[in-house]
């Protein structure tokens, strides 16, 4: 009779029944020659077995043991393809065929396959680390893109660190991959049926659940252990303070938002607001998301002492004492209805066409801008026509009681524009004794009179009927014949002189009720119940630039009294801007000033994002400073674990005194200068310390970025190989168990 003897070396020896009852030296002897027996029947591997073998150990820890069953299903499914197996029985006979290759050669080269696993195992994580160049968001190779995105699956490389990520998230993010990995590994490398493997994917889930969650931990506080060998830059900051700019950039981080892009909008919004004349208001908290202003609210909840939503209103609708200390020094608040309002006031008076008319012009006003702004074209034409001699227009003149006394208020206005001008009145005859008449009938005139007089009875005629407008003497109605004929007058003025010019100026303004008529439609137009469509095709009828000026001011005045009428709320934008046909409308009023239209949407998506980031903090949940505390909690655990592991070092004692300092905290004042430090950072408004503050969290970044990345490989690294061994040693032990 003779048994099987279990050697862990050379598998199983063939030993005499009575083999325990032998003597030591008779025992090693009987082993000696079972050796040299199996020795002798073992075939010498060659060097292509060799390579093979060590490619099957690496592609099964790559494979997290599942190899043997690949190759299986691959080469079953051909079985059953072109033979009568059944590809269960295929399947089977297979995967016996692969581990016992497997294990063949893990008996006979146990260094070298266990190596070749490791490696195999390793080979994803040294891949990402290779990537890291191309990984950071700044290549553009679609190639690296990819690959970087298929190794980030957790069952190859996997990813524990997220942007903005804190040890709280390293460790929960490590610990779900240490348990994807550890189920598949633990499943893959069971040897048994669908029980074993679920059983093996078990344990092996939670040993990798404990390993992963364990490592982010454990690495962080070793890199503080070698971080202080690291110099560090200088800057103008605290440590306090570049603690909580760390902070701030962690979220800033979470909220996906480059710093380079914050230093954009900084100087884009310092340049706007030198335009108006005003100081930015912007925090650093308006140029992050919700990460950003989350922390901010969290803040404001847990040190009341900040005030930090009277600093954020007195933004927007402003506090009584803010407005009565603007009040007394004769000043407009700074609030957000001011801005939004002088903001209008500044991009509306850039896209008007005539820039000497101000948005609070009356129709007057609009007539004397228009006139300033002819004057050289009615100069140069008066002077071409002292004399006009078609007696056409003289006759005109004798028509209608209504040119007969505008010629008389004319002889005055004409006369007071010269003496204006330095020179002596002109002896302008009353009209009868101007007229000669036979039968009747006007035959000549005793003088020419010029031009400049005579286009002074239009307006005298037209001023007066708009004064009987303005004060209800008579109706639009009964004005129209009046208007009627003092427009023919000028059209006969018009053909009665020589050169361009006071065609060309007529053909520039518009009288006092077409002015008029142009603003009225603007108010009207500017009403909700007026679409867009209707609008446009409004404001293009006008036939003179003048004219769209008056509908233009009809509209921004309309728009100031909303502002006026809504006041200081910090919904402003929103009760006013958010509707599609007034940005429309908007967008029609300033024509071809795009400068001006984005100058003015500029202003408005800046409040509107005051507005949100004051609504962020100010309400919700309190979530945020519950993550703060998290934070704080899970830096705590890390100088915890290096004090307790290297109590006696630079590392430990600074973690031990971090630990007192916190517990001091948790005693007397729960995490208020931390807190109170990151508030400061993120409500600074000074342009150039909010520079300062992010080039230095642009390095804390970088820096970051830089342990992430060692972190991530590191921690990767060790989460794979050690689910990929345990259950690999495991079954082994099992096995010299049996």
């Amino acid at each position: 009779m003779s048994k099987t003897f279990k050697s862990k070396k050379y598998g199983d020896l063939q030993v005499p029944d009575n083999f325990a009852e032998l003597s030591e030296a008779e025992q090693q002897e009987i082993l000696r020659n079972a050796i040299e027996i199996k020795n002798k029947n073992v075939v010498p591997m060659s060097n292509l077995e060799y390579a093979q073998g060590l490619l099957d150990q690496g592609v099964q820890g790559l494979s997290l043991g599942f190899s043997d069953e690949i190759g299986a299903g691959v080469g079953a499914g051909f079985d059953s393809l072109f033979s009568d197996k059944k590809f269960s029985d295929a399947f089977d006979e297979r995967v016996t065929n692969e581990r016992n290759r497997y294990k063949a050669f893990s008996e006979t080269n146990p260094g070298a396959a266990l190596t070749a696993n490791i490696v195999g195992s390793l080979a994803p994580v040294a891949a990402s680390m290779l990537l890291t160049p191309f990984t950071g968001g700044t290549s553009s190779s679609v190639a690296a893109a990819q690959t970087a995105k298929i190794l980030s699956n957790p069952l190859l490389a996997g990813n524990i660190v997220k942007p903005g990520a804190g040890l709280l998230s390293k460790t929960f993010e490590a610990g779900k991959l240490g348990t994807v990995q550890g189920a598949a590994a633990g499943a893959g490398y069971s040897e048994g049926d669908v029980t074993d493997k679920a059983v093996g994917g078990g344990v092996g889930g939670a040993l990798g659940l404990g390993l992963g969650a364990a490592s982010p931990t454990v690495l962080t506080g070793a890199g503080k252990l070698f971080g202080n060998l690291i110099p560090k830059k200088s800057s103008n900051f605290t440590p306090d303070e570049v603690k909580a700019m760390e902070l701030v950039s962690q979220q800033f981080a979470k909220d996906e938002i480059p710093l380079e892009q914050v230093i954009n909008k900084i100087i884009k919004n310092v340049s706007a607001d030198k335009l108006e004349g005003k100081t930015p208001v912007e925090i650093l908290a308006d140029y992050g998301g919700d990460a950003v202003k989350r922390k901010l609210r969290g803040i404001n909840i847990r040190v009341p002492g900040m005030n930090i939503g009277e600093d954020l209103i007195e933004r927007t609708t402003g506090t009584v004492e803010q407005k009565a200390a603007n009040l007394s020094a004769g000043d407009s608040p700074n609030i957000q209805s001011t801005r939004i309002a002088d903001s209008l006031k500044s991009s509306a008076e850039k896209s008007m066409n005539n820039k000497k008319i101000s948005l609070e012009a009356g129709i007057d006003d609009i007539v004397s801008a228009v006139d300033d702004k002819l004057d050289p074209l009615y100069k140069s034409a008066f002077a071409k026509n002292k004399n006009i001699t078609n007696l056409q227009v003289y006759r005109f003149l004798d028509k209608d009681p209504i040119l007969k006394k505008a010629y008389k208020d004319a002889i005055e206005f004409y006369n007071q524009k010269l003496v204006a001008r330095g020179q002596n009145p002109a002896e302008i005859p009353q009209l009868k004794e101007l007229l000669t008449k036979k039968d009747g009938k006007i035959v000549d005139v005793k003088e020419y009179l010029p031009l400049e007089f005579l286009d002074l009875i239009k307006r005298a005629a037209d001023q007066k009927t708009f004064a009987k407008i303005r004060d209800n003497s008579i109706d639009k109605q009964m004005a129209n014949p009046r208007r009627t004929i003092a427009n023919n007058f000028r059209n006969l003025l018009k053909d009665s002189v020589e050169g361009d010019e006071y065609v060309n100026a007529l053909n520039q303004a518009a009288d006092s009720f077409a002015l008029q008529d142009a603003f009225n439609l603007g108010a009207k137009f500017h009403k909700p119940s007026a679409t867009a469509k209707a609008f446009e095709n409004q404001f293009s009828k006008f036939g003179t630039d003048v004219e769209k000026d008056a509908f233009r001011i009809g509209v921004f005045q309309e728009i100031m009294k909303d502002i006026n009428r809504i006041g200081d709320s910090q919904d402003l934008v929103k009760k006013i801007f958010n509707s599609p046909d007034l940005r429309q409308k908007l967008s029609i009023m300033f024509g071809d000033d795009t400068a001006a239209r984005d100058q003015f949407v500029n202003k408005l998506t800046r409040e509107a994002n005051i507005a949100k980031t004051n609504n962020q903090v100010s309400g919700g949940s309190n979530s945020a400073e519950k993550l703060f505390d998290a934070d704080e909690i899970s830096q705590s655990i890390s100088d915890f674990l290096v004090a307790g592991t290297a109590p006696t070092s630079s590392a430990g004692i600074r973690s031990e005194f971090n630990l007192f300092k916190a517990a001091n905290n948790i005693l007397f004042n729960p995490l208020e200068k931390a807190s109170r430090n990151a508030g400061n950072v993120l409500l600074e408004k000074n342009p150039a310390k909010q520079f300062q503050i992010i080039e230095l969290m642009k390095q804390l970044q970088r820096e970051q970025l830089l342990r992430d990345a060692r972190l991530n490989k590191i921690a990767t690294g060790s989460i794979r190989t050690g689910v990929n061994q345990t259950p690999n040693q495991m079954n082994d032990f099992l096995n010299t168990m049996k």
